[in-house]
């Protein structure tokens, strides 16, 4: 069994929002809840679009939020998938860039949304929120590293491997068990990099050795330790 390496694995590729709330004070975490307002979407909807002005941070309670770009040449590329428990469009909030994200819901999506004023407020007010939001953007620096290499680095086949995955446990972790993951052919290419024909090609391998199911946009994994045994050493 490889649950530990697996574990590590999808810890170095995955942003760990745990960090934000841990270890506040009841004070801090009451100032949150204060300036919290629940916010839901629907399979679809757009939680913030690519170009659009900061308004605030979302925080997701359940549901899955899937976040991709595109360039004005057609470009796109799948950037992540957040959990119930991760923070989102937060960091636009420190710069009023505009985002270079879209954020959409997967699955009925519950949120809380804290307005930038007051999020900014609660920064400057709140060291313990503060010093938390520092440790948390610099472990998401590490994973962005970490994926940004394996993008590059790595072959279609063990990059596939490594996004099913790591969607496999982003999905089980909002609940969904045993995981389905609920991703098109189209999302899963642009997520690993690579074109619709040679990611179909790779999970057709994966299907036909046993390790996943795959119907439409529906994949199980079912064999997660000759997934990881698939990658060899990273």
């Amino acid at each position: 069994m490889h649950t530990e390496s697996i574990g590590r694995l999808i810890q170095s590729v995955s942003f760990n929002h745990e960090l934000v709330t841990n270890g506040l004070s009841a004070d801090t975490l009451e100032a949150i809840e204060k300036v919290s307002e629940a916010r839901s979407f629907r399979d679809g909807d757009i939680l913030y679009a690519q170009g659009s002005v900061p308004r605030g941070v979302y925080r997701l309670k359940s549901g899955l939020v899937k976040i991709s770009t595109s360039t004005p040449g057609g470009h796109r590329q799948v950037v992540y998938m957040y959990k119930p428990g991760d923070w989102l469009g937060y960091r636009q909030n420190f710069t009023s860039e505009l985002y270079p994200i879209e954020g959409m819901a997967i699955g009925n999506v519950e949120t809380t949304f804290i307005p930038m004023e007051e999020f900014i407020r609660l920064v400057k007010s709140r060291q313990d929120f503060s010093y938390n939001l520092l440790l948390t953007l610099s472990q998401e620096f590490s994973a962005w590293v970490n994926r940004t290499v394996y993008l590059a680095k790595f072959p279609v086949r063990v990059r596939l491997a490594i996004g099913l995955l790591f969607l496999d446990v982003q999905f089980r972790e909002s609940g969904n068990e045993p995981a389905t993951i609920l991703f098109s052919r189209t999302d899963l290419a642009d997520m690993i990099g690579a074109t619709i024909e040679t990611t179909v090609r790779a999970l057709g391998e994966f299907k036909e050795n046993g390790w996943v199911t795959a119907s439409g946009r529906t994949i199980r994994v079912k064999d997660r330790n000759a997934l990881f045994d698939s990658i060899g050493a990273l």
